[in-house]
């Protein structure tokens, strides 16, 4: 693989890497029964999420004569990478933790992505993600959606299995 192929794989990685949830939208997340201090009243004690990437990775075309070997599935196949979610330090915190360093194993974590412009607090895209363990925890310093300087975490979501659903509003058109 030459080097700009080697480059465009780079960039095509670098814009799938997800999705940031933006200051027009909101998004929870629900993981076993920790609870987060969400008071919306579609995601009561749900964990509220500052930010978050869900990467899909597809298997590229390449050439053998190259230095550089991806280890990617076979072409056409996606591989999901972990969700990674950023947030702000609450009393969902020390729980998330503790899962991290455990290994525990959650059935389902449920996360919304709410447009409060567009459905109030209406969820318009959900993933369901099953099988979820805590693969990795950061706490430091950050600034969330505010503008305040305040504790931020990273947590990153693993799964086996993943469902996407557009939840159709009640004013949206077929």
């Amino acid at each position: 693989m030459n080097l700009m192929n080697i480059y465009k794989v780079l960039l095509v990685l670098f814009l799938m890497l997800g999705m940031a949830v933006n200051a027009n939208a909101a998004a929870y997340v629900k993981l076993g029964d920790i609870k987060g201090e969400s008071t919306d009243n579609e995601h009561k004690d749900w964990i509220i999420i500052e930010s978050m990437s869900s990467p899909l990775f597809t298997a590229q075309t390449g050439s053998d004569t190259g230095s550089c070997q991806l280890n990617l599935p076979p072409r056409g196949d996606t591989t999901p990478g972990d969700v990674v979610i950023v947030r702000e330090l609450d009393r969902s915190s020390v729980k998330l933790q503790q899962a991290s360093c455990d290994g525990v194993q959650f059935d389902e974590a449920i996360i919304d992505l709410v447009s409060s412009k567009r459905r109030g607090s209406e969820p318009y895209l959900r993933y369901k993600l099953k099988d979820v363990i805590v693969t990795s925890y950061s706490v430091g310093p950050g600034t969330n959606s505010t503008g305040d300087t305040v504790p931020m975490e990273s947590i990153s979501l693993n799964f086996s299995k993943v469902e996407f659903e557009y939840v159709k509003g009640k004013h949206d058109r077929d």
